[in-house]
Protein backbone atom coordinates (compact mmCIF):
# COMPACT_ATOMS: atom_id res chain seq x y z
CA UNK A 1 0.00 0.00 0.00
CA UNK A 2 2.80 2.40 1.07
CA UNK A 3 4.32 1.82 -2.78
CA UNK A 4 1.87 2.52 -4.60
CA UNK A 5 1.44 6.11 -2.88
CA UNK A 6 5.13 6.98 -2.97
CA UNK A 7 4.51 6.19 -6.74
CA UNK A 8 1.93 8.57 -7.07
CA UNK A 9 3.31 11.20 -5.10
CA UNK A 10 6.46 11.03 -6.92
CA UNK A 11 5.75 13.16 -10.49
CA UNK A 12 8.60 14.73 -12.08
CA UNK A 13 9.79 18.20 -11.24
CA UNK A 14 9.35 19.40 -14.99
CA UNK A 15 5.99 17.51 -15.79
CA UNK A 16 4.74 19.32 -12.51
CA UNK A 17 6.15 22.53 -13.42
CA UNK A 18 4.18 21.99 -16.60
CA UNK A 19 0.75 21.00 -15.20
CA UNK A 20 1.03 24.07 -13.25
CA UNK A 21 1.70 26.26 -16.48
CA UNK A 22 -0.71 24.45 -18.25
CA UNK A 23 -3.40 25.22 -15.43
CA UNK A 24 -2.22 29.26 -15.77
CA UNK A 25 -3.00 29.62 -19.27
CA UNK A 26 -5.99 27.45 -19.52
CA UNK A 27 -7.21 30.28 -16.49
CA UNK A 28 -6.11 33.07 -19.17
CA UNK A 29 -7.67 31.71 -22.07
CA UNK A 30 -10.78 31.52 -20.61
CA UNK A 31 -10.79 34.80 -19.21
CA UNK A 32 -9.65 36.30 -22.45
CA UNK A 33 -12.86 34.82 -23.91
CA UNK A 34 -15.39 35.37 -21.63
CA UNK A 35 -13.98 39.46 -22.24
CA UNK A 36 -13.92 38.61 -26.04
CA UNK A 37 -18.06 37.63 -25.39
CA UNK A 38 -18.65 40.46 -23.16
CA UNK A 39 -17.40 42.47 -25.76
CA UNK A 40 -18.80 41.40 -28.56
CA UNK A 41 -22.45 41.09 -26.43
CA UNK A 42 -21.96 45.09 -26.03
CA UNK A 43 -21.23 45.61 -29.64
CA UNK A 44 -24.38 43.58 -30.75
CA UNK A 45 -26.27 45.09 -27.78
Amino acid sequence: MKNNQKKVLRIPLEEKLGLEIYDILEGELIEEILKKSQVEKNETG
